[in-house]
């Protein structure tokens, strides 16, 4: 997996920052324009239903501890050359090269 710098990362998962990711994304759209769409990629965009119920129910350390674990898992399951990134809230998205 793709490690963000500090300025990209998001505060909380360690994931990339939206911004960071729109950077990315940008990126790899250009590149395949420029590689005649022989570099395909994947986005994978994932939200966790009902989080705001979690949130209620356990609170925001809670939800923040569930943010954390799921992040974790995304890390552990997306390749190399992934790039994980926390989107907004309870929003993530990935680019799969």
């Amino acid at each position: 997996m793709t490690k963000p710098q500090a300025t990209q990362a998001d505060d909380l998962t360690g994931l990339f920052n939206r911004k960071a990711f729109l950077a990315e994304l940008s990126a790899a759209l250009s590149y395949a324009k420029l590689n005649n769409h022989e570099a395909p990629f994947s986005v994978a965009l994932i939200d966790i239903d009902q989080f705001y119920g979690l949130n209620e129910r356990y609170g925001h350390v809670g939800g923040d501890n569930i943010l954390e674990a799921f992040s974790q898992i995304v890390q552990d399951i997306v390749g190399e050359d992934a790039i994980p990134s926390r989107y907004g809230g309870d929003e993530f998205a990935i680019i799969l090269p």
